[in-house]
């Protein structure tokens, strides 16, 4: 759990720093501005721990809450592990380069961002329309700016 002694939003950098992790290894979570100022804003009660237990100590299990959170929300058929999926396709989506999404979820192959960066038909067709600009604006480059369609060039 983010202990506030061990936790680097208290200095200069965005990020907490995780030692029990599910591998076994000490990992760097890398955090937007916007999470690391969230974070920066909570005033503790009393106790070392941004999540702490009701009991004192870190909080060490985070699924009582998150099932009542869901219940309140009105989300059904979501477990904590789809933010994994949700955190990757995001990134994947806005034009995050797989090594950087790999490195940022801490996986281990690129294998296994695959699994995780789910890109269906539509966004595809998104990113495959991403070169109609690189394209035109090279084309004009090539015929001194004037500006000619793609679709003239292809039928010509």
């Amino acid at each position: 759990m983010i202990n506030q002694e061990k936790c680097s939003l208290i200095s200069a950098e965005s990020g907490i720093e995780g030692k029990d992790t599910k591998n076994k290894k000490t990992g760097y979570a890398h955090l937007n501005s916007v999470l690391t100022a969230e974070l920066r804003s909570i005033k503790l009660k009393g106790s070392e721990y941004v999540f702490p237990g009701r009991r004192g100590g870190h909080l060490k299990d985070i699924r009582t809450i998150f099932k009542a959170a869901l219940v309140k929300a009105g989300i059904e058929d979501f477990r904590f592990h789809d933010f994994r999926h949700t955190f990757a396709t995001y990134l994947r989506k806005n034009g995050v380069d797989i090594l950087n999404i790999k490195n940022l979820g801490r996986w281990k192959t690129l294998s296994m961002v695959e699994r995780y960066a789910h890109m269906n038909e539509e966004h595809l067709k998104e990113s495959a329309e991403g070169l109609v600009e690189v394209f035109s604006e090279s084309v004009q480059k090539a015929y001194n700016n004037e500006p000619k369609k793609i679709t003239n060039l292809v039928t010509h």
